[in-house]
């Protein structure tokens, strides 16, 4: 982590205040979760109040030139987050505002935070200053100011401890886990099967991206993509994206016959948690996806609702020609190009025409 972030600094902005030497926010007290990444942009912006900060310039301080995940997705998601994290909108905004074609800037006000010291609200703020136009002596009040900043902070601090407590005692409290999914390989020994594994790897990202986001963290395709046919070890593809596991694999066709080799590995310790190979019939494929969503929270300690259970246990029913042009329609369409938007709105309406209920091919058109 760079000087910036390292600081004993200390600011507060509306009810947020946020600590430069841990890289933590904090609401009223409560800490807001936030990745390193966010709040890294976050103290950058932080540096410069008011001013715009280019997207170059971000760049530049925290993405380095020889990384493979795409700058403007980090960015883009980074700011998102922290939007997330304050409540704010790109709409109406409060704290970070985009602006055109340059950057962003912070625009809520910010002032300076003496570490432990509770800061006066405004309304008392307000009253010391009309009691001294009156001629009430400071000192009459000071006392009196300082012994309530001396109880509130025993307050706080004892709110704090309980706090702190009751997260590591509550086995509720857990840490959100993040997860990437690398492109499945293509062994079918024929480059136009490419669109097949590619589309698996997308689909198994949406899969288990919509299980509990607030639990499960997946990386997104994107950012995935990059890493397609690279020699890069687990070890530094964990740590360009900030995951805590991997799952890569492997897809095998000949007709209608699918072979799936899949492994979920730790980065931590590099250690292959669960390894599995799947044959199937296209008909029966997608039930692949589910049983990879099952052992995956398993694995990882995933707390799911029944509900959420009982959706993994479901069988989907899809025409299997109609699920074939829906991934010939994502390979282009990943594409973005005028070209690849073109053949994938061919391949998206097949594939209504054959399955007249295929929801996620009308979703593909209206993308195209």
């Amino acid at each position: 982590m760079d000087a910036l972030a390292s600081s004993s600094r200390r600011v507060r902005t509306g009810l947020f205040e946020i600590d430069f030497g841990s890289g933590e926010v904090h609401k009223e007290g409560r800490k807001v979760p936030m990745q390193e990444q966010p709040f890294r942009v976050l103290a950058i912006l932080l540096e410069r109040p008011g001013e715009v900060v280019t997207r170059e310039q971000l760049q530049a301080r925290l993405w380095l030139a020889d990384t493979y995940v795409g700058f403007d997705e980090g960015l883009n998601t980074a700011i998102r987050k922290l939007r997330v994290a304050f409540g704010d909108s790109a709409e109406n905004p409060r704290f970070i505002e985009t602006v055109s074609r340059r950057g962003y800037r912070f625009v809520a006000p910010v002032r300076e935070a003496v570490a432990g010291t509770p800061q006066p609200s405004d309304s008392v703020a307000a009253t010391d200053a009309a009691e001294l136009k009156r001629g009430r002596p400071w000192r009459i009040r000071r006392p009196a100011l300082a012994l309530s900043a001396a109880a509130l902070f025993v307050t706080l601090a004892g709110v704090a401890y309980l706090a702190r407590w009751h997260s590591s005692a509550n086995p509720d409290a857990q840490k959100r886990v993040m997860l990437a999914i690398l492109p499945f390989q293509n062994l079918s020994n024929d480059p136009e099967q490419e669109y097949f594994s590619d589309g698996l790897t997308e689909e198994t990202i949406t899969d288990l991206g919509q299980l509990t986001p607030e639990q499960l963290g997946v990386i997104a395709r994107t950012s995935a993509m990059a890493y397609k046919h690279t020699n890069k070890t687990i070890s530094q593809i964990g740590h360009e994206l900030g995951v805590d596991y991997i799952l890569e694999g492997s897809v095998r066709r000949d007709g209608e016959k699918v072979r799936i080799a899949a492994q979920l590995i730790r980065v931590q310790d590099q250690t292959h948690l669960w390894a599995q190979s799947y044959d199937r019939k296209l008909p029966d494929f997608l039930d692949v996806q589910n049983e990879l969503a099952q052992v995956i929270s398993q694995q990882v300690g995933l707390r799911l609702t029944p509900g959420q259970k009982s959706g993994l246990e479901t069988t989907r029913k899809v025409d299997p020609e109609a699920y074939d042009l829906y991934l010939k329609g994502l390979y282009y369409w990943n594409m973005l190009t005028p070209t690849g938007f073109s053949q994938a709105i061919n391949y998206f309406q097949e594939a209504t025409k054959r399955d007249p209920k295929y929801a996620l091919a009308y979703a593909g058109l209206a993308d195209c």
